[in-house]
């Protein structure tokens, strides 16, 4: 059975619909969202916020860590059918962490929405999982696995898709994506957040309106990828 799925209406003009994802560990009713989804309906972006089965399980006490990630994306593959459906504005996928890597995933694998209602336009990143601090102090095959796992899709990306990342997110800065990018080519694009972590939470000398700051950034992308069409490639 889904779960019930969370609706913000644009507050603005509307420019697109977006469906948000959550990360690993917190569901989209974490404070996260209940900040960002108001902030992105000022930008004129409509949203629809949804947790996986097993996230629906976390919250009603069984503790389970997420699945494989092959099972989850078969599971997106399977219910956002349901929710793209044909509009006067177009469609993005949105993510928190492990919801926007799966959501780049899946861009990178075109067969899995060829036949949906509406086509994604592209795809938003809340700070990409790039590489665990865990991962990176182990260094060796430990590090080369992470980074194989979580990057060797990148080339295949079919839409554009833009990486909002803290300058002190633990899992990797926009620096550090960057610098991988240099060898590969893809429709990513990075943006760096100043003074955030992983959560975007930054340190109290620092403007803490965040989410506004994120909700420009995403309309903006918007902006730019429906203005050049899906077959231009953003420059990085």
């Amino acid at each position: 059975m889904p779960s019930p799925v969370i609706q913000m209406a644009a507050k603005a003009p509307l420019l697109a619909h977006c469906v948000l994802l959550h990360g690993a560990g917190a569901p989209v009713q974490s404070e996260f969202f209940q900040k960002l989804q108001p902030a992105l309906a000022e930008q004129g972006i409509a949203s629809v916020a949804i947790n996986l089965a097993y996230m629906e399980l976390v919250r009603q006490g069984q503790k389970r860590p997420p699945p494989k990630l092959s099972l989850l994306l078969d599971e997106l593959t399977q219910r956002l059918p349901e929710l793209l459906l044909p509009s006067a504005a177009p469609w993005f996928l949105a993510g928190k962490s492990m919801g926007g890597r799966l959501f780049s995933q899946l861009l990178a694998q075109p067969e899995r929405f060829a036949t949906w209602p509406a086509q994604p336009k592209g795809g938003i990143v809340f700070g990409y999982p790039y590489c665990p601090a865990a991962a990176r102090e182990k260094g060796g095959e430990t590090l080369r696995k992470q980074l194989l796992a979580r990057t060797e899709f990148w080339p295949q990306i079919a839409r554009p898709v833009l990486l909002l990342q803290g300058d002190r997110d633990a899992f990797g800065s926009g620096a550090d994506i960057r610098r991988h990018l240099a060898a590969v080519t893809a429709r990513l694009q990075v943006l760096d957040i100043q003074g955030c972590n992983h959560d975007f939470v930054r340190p109290k000398s620092l403007p803490h309106d965040v989410y506004t700051e994120l909700a420009v950034a995403t309309k903006t992308f918007m902006q730019q990828t429906l203005a050049a069409g899906e077959t231009d490639v953003l420059a990085s």
